[in-house]
């Protein structure tokens, strides 16, 4: 009732929101443009007196003559929040394309055009908007003639007044019109109406609990890479809140005309995600510790309910997990020892791709041999595309990724392949792991033009054909009170997946530590952490105080050879192998480096049903050590009591 309600409640906001901005304006009302400032100006900056204005028709019959407009010297948030509107106006069928005006020395500025004009462009009406018209914190919103100026304090706060004008029309976009008032002239103070400490500007304000005095850096996507936290997805945490709190916080972004995408509980985690033209919120919170985040995504293309879809599998179809051979040394002492790579045929024969290992594992036979792999395993013929369906990355160090990723981006391969969607969570580049990431992602956008991506947060729940994934963790999750984060070591930024394919259920645990295994453990119930499969966290490297016991699986995936996995030097890995085989007995351990081990998911049974060779022609690639880097001799062994 209550997703009912929010739905309704949005349909109130198109006059509502309009007339509150128009009362609590700081400067200007509809129908009376605020004191000095200019009547209809032209591309030479004459301004001429006013007359009655006509209103703005910027669709009409569902077509749009209106272009959005952009400096050329634009921010990536100023981009992005013309792109995406741009895509916004295309769910509804309308094409208002987005780009650049050209730059200062453009001599060929369109003087009697339809434009949306966002931030600083080279159009007069732009440069019209005197700095002392813009508050300290805020935004306006103008009609001058043939176009709309949309400006703001800052660039971030821009694709925020984007949403809050935009967002008031989606009703009638829907009909297939969308009409401004000739005459509008609103300018919004948001620190006059946010509460004290809120710093998610532009976004409705959370009115319980206490609040970090910093926001977290929570990363970028997939075509919005940014070491600068200003254009990233950013969160602002609230401690100290109720579940009742969190129920009006919902209340208050479906009065604000936020439409509600997704909502779910999870252990005892409340979480939602919202929609508003632009803007995508994820709200989560956590009832053990109080707490209540609120994370504006802004690297997500497509809403949860858009990145999935089901099938109901046939007679014949078949669901494989491949937990897929990799080059590893064969004592687990070199530098090859810590990539991963697996691999779920669904059983509508598409694939859904767990990380891709190193670049060095990926030699020309290796690259091919992934290639002839996929196809013999879908059945996919030659000249035609193989479809993944997804492909997922727990975390953004480069033996997750960038082996795989010279297959996919390759003249030679990436033809046979078709990537629809991406997801991951990948952490901020100041805190590690982003070293050939914006090249990567870079590369995989222009060969795959209409992937989407989803950023996963704690709480999601989506589902591809008939595989559900449940996300437990993410690094958003491991935030001090301040809004810093508390990661010290990377690899607890992976994210941690729970898998159910035919009634078989797979954790993923990437290369968690000890610090994510303990958020984990305290947020999510015990009965949600037994599963039937493992994967093995850290290449067998890391030993994780509970997981193994909380989970008691009777198959494990080493993402790690057999040799890596029984050696006594320095790591725990004896010691993670022992405990693990505690529950998995040694038939049932699956290694990396040999074989590729097919196991066919049905009835909620595992069988290991197929296996393919390792592809790899690199014997005497000179691998270095990494872990002990000395005298094996001399290093611990960690295993004995």
């Amino acid at each position: 009732m209550m997703k009912i309600m929010y739905r309704s409640l949005k349909w109130l906001l198109p006059g509502l929101l309009i007339c509150l901005l128009l009362l609590e304006a700081s400067c200007g009302k509809q129908g009376e443009p605020p004191s000095g400032a200019p009547g209809s100006v032209t591309d030479g900056g004459t301004a001429e007196p006013s007359a009655p204005a006509e209103p703005l028709e910027l669709v009409a019959g569902g077509k749009s003559s209106f272009r959005i407009v952009y400096a050329r010297s634009a921010s990536l948030s100023v981009t992005r929040a013309a792109e995406r509107l741009s895509a916004w106006f295309e769910e509804y069928g309308v094409e208002v394309p987005a780009e650049s005006d050209g730059g200062n020395f453009n001599q060929s500025i369109p003087a009697d055009t339809y434009e949306i004009l966002l931030g600083s462009t080279n159009r007069a009406e732009s440069r019209a908007v005197a700095e002392k018209e813009l508050p300290e914190c805020g935004y306006l919103w103008r009609v001058s003639g043939r176009r709309l100026v949309i400006q703001a304090s800052d660039d971030a706060l821009l694709e925020a007044a984007v949403a809050n004008l935009f967002g008031a029309y989606q009703r009638e976009l829907e009909e297939g019109r969308l009409t401004l008032d000739g005459e509008l002239s609103v300018t919004v103070d948001c620190a006059a109406r946010e509460r004290e400490g809120w710093l998610l500007h532009g976004i409705p304000d959370y009115a319980g609990g206490e609040l970090a005095f910093s926001l977290y850096d929570c990363g970028y996507g997939m075509r919005d890479f940014s070491d600068d936290p200003e254009h990233n997805s950013q969160m602002q945490m609230v401690y100290n809140t109720t579940p009742e709190e969190y129920a009006a916080y919902l209340e208050r972004l479906a009065q604000e005309g936020y439409e509600q995408t997704f909502e779910n509980r999870i252990g005892n985690i409340l979480c939602s995600a919202w929609r508003k033209c632009n803007v995508r919120l994820y709200v989560y919170h956590t009832e053990g510790d109080r707490e209540t985040r609120v994370i504006w995504d802004k690297g997500s293309t497509v809403d949860p309910d858009g990145f999935s879809y089901t099938y109901v599998p046939a007679e014949n179809d078949t669901s494989m997990f491949y937990a897929y051979a990799i080059y590893q040394g064969e004592y687990g002492l070199d530098g090859s020892n810590c990539g991963q790579l697996d691999v779920i045929k669904l059983a509508d024969n598409s694939l859904f791709i767990i990380d891709g290992g190193m670049a060095a594992q990926f030699d020309q036979a290796a690259q091919e041999g992934f290639v002839e792999f996929a196809h013999k395993v879908t059945g996919v013929p030659e000249g035609e595309k193989i479809r993944i369906a997804c492909w997922y990355f727990t975390h953004a160090d480069s033996d997750h990724r960038a082996g795989l990723a010279k297959v996919m981006t390759s003249v030679k391969y990436q033809q046979s392949f078709e990537l629809e969607r991406m997801a991951f969570n990948y952490l901020n580049a100041g805190l590690g792991g982003s070293g050939g990431i914006p090249e990567m992602l870079e590369a995989l956008s222009a060969a795959y033009p209409n992937c989407e991506m989803i950023k996963l947060h704690t709480g999601m729940e989506l589902n591809l054909a008939n595989l559900k994934m449940e996300i437990l963790y993410t690094h958003e999750d491991y935030v001090l009170h301040n809004g810093q984060s508390r990661i010290t070591d990377a690899n607890d930024g992976s994210t941690i997946l729970k898998l159910t394919m035919e009634d078989v259920s797979c954790l993923i645990l990437g290369d968690i530590n000890r610090g994510g295994e303990e958020v984990l453990v305290s947020q999510m119930p015990e009965e949600l952490l037994r599963v039937d499969v493992i994967q093995v966290a850290h290449h067998t490297w890391n030993w994780l105080n509970s997981i193994y016991d909380l989970a008691q699986a009777e198959y494990a995936v080493f993402t790690q050879s057999v040799g890596g996995s029984n050696r006594t030097l320095g790591i725990n890995a004896v010691a993670v192998l022992e405990k693990v085989q505690e529950y998995a007995p040694p038939e049932n351990c699956y290694f990396s480096g040999v074989e590729t081990s097919g196991l066919l998911f049905r009835d909620g049974t595992v069988t290991l049903t197929e296996t393919y060779p390792l592809a790899w022609d690199s014997p005497d690639y000179e691998w270095k050590f990494v872990y002990e880097g000395v005298d094996p001799s001399t290093v611990p062994d960690y295993s004995k009591p």
